[in-house]
């Protein structure tokens, strides 16, 4: 994964397919399997409370980050 986080970020929220692109993108590497496997199965408000957390625990501010990509919380 060599590519800037903002880059990809903005890749994703504008895909139509922001699944597709990441699978294309990043498959086959370890991590984008371990992302995969965490959230499968997991509701969309389950996912947004584990980036939350994960988000306090890394001192990012959620909101800031929401609203760079225009994503509502």
């Amino acid at each position: 994964m060599q590519n800037n986080p903002w880059q990809i970020l903005n890749l994703i929220s504008q895909s139509p397919n922001p699944n597709a692109l990441l699978a294309q993108m990043y498959g086959n590497h370890p991590q984008y399997q371990n992302i995969m496997n965490l959230i499968k199965g997991k509701t969309p408000q389950e996912i947004e409370q584990y980036v939350k957390n994960l988000c306090q625990t890394q001192g990012i501010d959620i909101q800031s980050l929401a609203r760079r990509f225009n994503l509502p919380l």
